[in-house]
Order: structure tokens, then sequence, then C-alpha cells
């Protein structure tokens, strides 16, 4: 009867794993949960606001039960980085974990991507303020009996148990001036803001790497070669960012940071896939017969800007890539509003165009026009400062 018998060395106790086998164990439910969540939701196809919307909501919480006393695993940001890749899908590597972890400060999205690192270090932080705040004497305690005892089987286990981990957050946090009483002091300033909030964004700004908006911007227009002044190209971007902040969704925000940051899906951007499939590039699916299917020259083609001349009364000599991406000299906020509105369609229209039937003929201009209508831009009245009219483009 005793052969039956199943002897382990981990256990799983009011949700946690516990035992000396338990390192193994602790992290492979919740990571692989972790990946399933946003393998669904980017199946979805929402786009780039509502996806990092679920990302804050049902997806990073999966993590933080077992956030709140287990050490990080080594691999948790390769799974960080294969979830931004799902959710904010496009080319290979347009788009880093530190430029998704600053949409919102730096350019002005509504909302930004949470490195799981500085979220696991806010919720240990809770857990130091509220549960266990005398997790560095049961540490020390375990300390003595390891010195005392010293045959005392599973160091290693005692070594890396809850309260230890909890106490080594403890001391991390103490080098940048972070506990209780500080995020305390800070939420009286901070309005309801919870204290795992006010902790993470502590923590967010005093352990993360600078990051340098112009200069990340200036990399980017690298590809587009415009012939502007450098330094006030990348101004320009910004400010770009912030006008379409204050007056256009957040589906406009992403398709013009998505134009900047050369992240359009189009074959010349995936020729390296195509090659291996043994395919080749196609031509401009906008049918103007003088490019291929590139952003760059998206940015200049004929069918596109031919529209925009007739519609937005501007000479054809205005048509450059600087025009395109809001950066060129003398533009208004209505002309950049209108514009971003027109890339929007533009963005749209072609991703319809490059998955639509070959023996199915849809019309470019039809499609812009379309699609230009649902942008939800509101333009500006000049005099009143106020947003009292929709934008309406006719191709």
């Amino acid at each position: 009867m005793w052969t039956y018998i199943c002897v382990q060395t981990y256990g799983k106790y009011l949700g946690f794993w516990v035992g000396p086998g338990s390192t193994d164990h602790i992290w492979t439910k919740p990571l692989h949960k972790y990946l399933q969540r946003a393998k669904e939701w980017a199946s979805l196809n929402l786009g780039m606001f509502f996806n990092l919307l679920a990302y804050k909501t049902f997806i990073s919480s999966v993590l933080s039960f077992t956030m709140q006393l287990a050490e990080d695993p080594s691999t948790l940001l390769d799974y960080s980085m294969t979830a931004l890749r799902l959710l904010l899908a496009g080319p290979g590597n347009w788009i880093t974990i530190a430029d998704a972890s600053h949409l919102k400060s730096a350019f002005c999205f509504p909302i930004e991507f949470t490195p799981l690192q500085s979220l696991s270090l806010a919720i240990k932080a809770r857990i130091l303020a509220t549960i266990a705040p005398d997790a560095s004497i049961k540490a020390r305690e375990l300390e003595h009996a390891l010195i005392t005892y010293g045959r005392r089987t599973f160091p290693t286990w005692h070594q890396n148990c809850f309260f230890t981990t909890l106490d080594r957050c403890r001391s991390t946090l103490q080098e940048k001036d972070i506990t209780s009483s500080t995020v305390k002091a800070c939420m009286k300033h901070t309005g309801n803001l919870s204290f795992q909030n006010v902790a993470r964004q502590m923590i967010t700004s005093r352990y993360g790497v600078c990051y340098y908006s112009e200069s990340r911007v200036r990399q980017k227009l690298v590809c587009w070669k415009l012939s502007g002044i450098p330094g006030l190209q990348e101004r320009r971007i910004i400010g770009n960012m912030r006008l379409l902040a204050d007056h256009a969704p957040p589906r406009v925000q992403a398709v013009y940071f998505k134009a900047v940051w050369n992240g359009w899906v189009t074959d010349c951007r995936m020729r390296t896939l195509l090659t291996q499939k043994g395919k080749s590039v196609r031509p401009c699916v906008l049918r103007c017969g003088l490019g291929s299917d590139s952003l760059q020259h998206y940015a200049v083609c004929n069918v596109f800007w031919d529209s925009l001349v007739s519609l937005l009364q501007i000479s054809t000599g205005c048509r450059s890539r600087d025009f395109f991406l809001l950066a060129a000299d003398g533009m208004s906020k209505e002309l950049k509003l209108q514009l971003a509105g027109a890339i929007y369609a533009l963005h749209r229209g072609v991703q319809v165009l490059r998955h639509a039937d070959c023996g199915c003929q849809l019309n470019p201009r039809a499609l812009l026009q379309c699609w230009v209508k649902k942008c939800g831009i509101r333009l500006v009245n000049k005099h009143t400062n106020k947003q009292d009219r929709t934008l309406s483009i006719t191709f």
C-alpha cells in the first residue's frame, strides 16, 4: 500500500507553491496563462490603444498574485517582450519596450506599456506596507536559524523563502528612498491613486533608464531622409503628437506614431519574410503604377496626393515626406489635423487593399473617403479656440 504514496518536495497552499522544490513550478502556470491571454487579446485586432488597455487590466494582472511573494524569474523580460510583440504587432523590432513604456509620458498617448519589473516591485512594496511589515524581522530569524543549525536541510529553500524575498525588495527600494512613509507622503499630492500605483510611479522614475524622446525620434527619422533642419524636425514631430492627443482619437495617434516609427506592415518592410517564402514585393496597392508597397512610397504616392491637392488647396510642390509627417515649414494646426485624418484613411485603405481578394477590384479613392469619415478628428475654431466641427474630407 505504501508503494503508491507519492512524495514530492512542493505543493500548493492558498494559491502559492511552497516547499523546497517549488522554485521550478511557482511561475510555470502564471507565465503560460500570461502569454495565452496576450495571444487571445491580440487575435481580436483591437488596435494599439485597446490592446494596451487590455494588457493593463486583464493580462499583466495574471502575474500580480504570484508577484506578491515570489522572486521574479530570469525569463520575465523575455515573456514581456513576447507579449509586446503580440499586442503591438508590426514589422520586426519596430518598437522597443522602452518606447512602449514611454508612450504616455513622452508622446502623449492615452496609455503606455507597464514594465513587469516595476510592477513586481510595487506589488511587493504594498505587501510590505500592509500585510508583512515585519518581513525583515522574520528574515533575520531565519538567517539566525541557518547559522545556529548549520546542517539544516534545504538551506536554499530557507534563503529564498517569502520573507527573505520581501526583505530583499525592501532593501532594494530603500536604496532609492522608496519606503512606506515616502509613498504615503506622495499619495497626499496624487489624488485618488492607490498605494501600489504611486509606488510604481516612484519606482519607474527613480529606477528607469532616462528616455530621450527627441533622440529616439531622430533615430527613427533616418530612414525618411527628410530635408528639414535636424532638431527642429524632432520637436515638430513631438509637438504633433501633443496636438493629436488634444483633437484626435487614439486610433489616429497610433497610426501617426507607427508612421514615424516606420511600423506600417508593407511588403518592403516585410521583405525578409517574403524572400524566405519565395515571394517578391508587390507594386503599390493604390495602383499608381510608379512604386512598390512601402510606406515611403505611399507618403508621396500620386493617387493619395492628387486627392490632397484638391482637398486642402495646396500646391503640388508640397508633395514631400516632410509634409506627410507634418514636419514641413508653415503648416497650420488645422492643416495638420486634416492631413492626420488623411494619413489614418491611407493606412486603413492600404491594409484593406493588401488583404483584399486579387479578383476583387476596389476603388482606392472610395476607400480613402470611407475611412477618413471615421477618423473622428475635431477641428479647432481659430477665433474661439473651441472644437466646433468634425473633420470632413471628400476625395
